[in-house]
């Protein structure tokens, strides 16, 4: 028995560490036009603000 552990532990895990691609779940893909508006109304004011700033 003590010959077979080693034996038994030196067996290789790769298809345990190596799931298939299929198994991967995949991320929801979020449209980069919606992330590009609320990334341009975070970042740059109203044109109102703009317009009373560049007529006072």
């Amino acid at each position: 028995m003590r010959s077979e552990l080693p034996h038994r532990c030196n067996i290789p895990k790769a298809p345990q560490a190596r799931p298939p691609h299929r198994s991967i779940p995949i991320r929801p893909q979020i449209p980069w036009s919606a992330n590009m508006q609320k990334f341009r109304r975070a970042t740059k004011p109203p044109l109102s603000i703009l317009r009373i700033a560049s007529n006072p």
